[in-house]
C-alpha cells in the first residue's frame, strides 16, 4: 500500500499530465513509474482515485480533490520561492516538491494571501483558487481598495500586494508592508505617502495601485 506522500506526488504528476491532455493509460502509468519509481497506477484505480472513461484516464471526485490541493500547494510554493526568496528555477522546482507536503490548509491560505492570490505559477501554469481566493474576491467588492484609490487621512490594514514584479514585491515586504500591517495615508499627490508605525513610505501611483488595503 503506497504511503500518503507517494500518492500525493503521483497525483501532482498526473494533474500535470491531464492538464496537457496526456491521458492515455499506458503513458500515464509509465510516467508515474518514472517520476515516483513506484508502479502505483493500478492501486490508484483500485482506491478509486483514478478511473477510466472511454479509454482515457480521469480523476474521480476523491482523486481530483487530492490532486487540486497538492498542485495548488506546489505552485504556491513555487511563487513564494520565486517572488519572495528569489531562488533559481532549478531550486524552486526541487524545494516546491518537498514543501507541498508540509503545508497545512491554514499555512497555504496565509501564503496565498501574502502573495496576493496569484493565478499562475512562475512558469505560467494555473494555480487552482482556494477558499481564501473566493473570500478575497467577495471582500474586494465590499471592503478592500487599492491604495491609489484612497484619500489623504484614510486608514486601514494591508490586505495583500498584487504584482508580478517579484523584485518590487520583495522590496515592499522588506519595508514591512505585509498583510495585516496598519497604515495611514499621509498624502496622495504628487506621490503617495503612507505612515507605517513610526516610518513614512512614498510610492508612485503605479506601485500604489498594486497595494490593496482593507479599510
Amino acid at each position: 500500500m503506497p504511503n500518503r506522500r507517494l500518492v500525493e506526488e503521483a497525483m501532482v504528476h498526473i494533474w500535470m499530465l491531464l492538464e496537457n491532455q496526456q491521458d492515455d493509460p499506458e503513458l500515464v502509468q509509465k510516467s508515474i513509474l518514472k517520476d515516483t519509481e513506484q508502479d502505483i497506477f493500478d492501486t490508484l484505480i483500485a482506491k478509486r482515485q483514478l478511473e477510466m472513461v472511454n479509454g482515457k484516464v480521469r480523476f474521480t471526485p476523491a482523486g481530483e480533490k487530492i490532486g487540486r490541493t497538492m498542485i495548488r500547494r506546489n505552485r504556491l510554493a513555487e511563487r513564494l520561492f520565486y517572488d519572495v526568496l528569489e531562488m533559481t528555477d532549478h531550486d524552486i522546482m526541487l524545494e516546491a516538491c518537498k514543501f507541498e507536503h508540509l503545508l497545512s490548509s491554514d499555512v497555504e491560505e496565509h501564503i496565498c494571501t501574502l502573495l496576493g492570490h496569484p493565478s499562475e505559477c512562475p512558469h505560467g501554469a494555473p494555480i487552482p483558487p482556494g477558499p481564501c481566493c473566493e473570500r478575497a474576491e467577495k471582500t474586494i467588492l465590499r471592503l478592500v481598495s487599492a491604495l491609489s484609490e484612497l484619500k489623504s487621512g484614510a486608514e486601514g490594514k494591508i490586505a495583500y500586494i498584487k504584482t508580478s514584479d517579484h523584485p518590487q514585491l520583495h522590496k515592499l515586504m522588506s519595508m514591512g508592508l505585509i498583510p495585516g500591517v496598519k497604515i495611514k495615508v499621509h498624502q496622495t499627490y504628487p506621490t503617495f505617502v503612507i505612515n507605517v508605525e513610526e516610518a513614512q513610505l512614498a510610492f508612485d501611483e503605479q506601485v500604489a495601485a498594486d497595494i490593496f488595503v482593507r479599510c
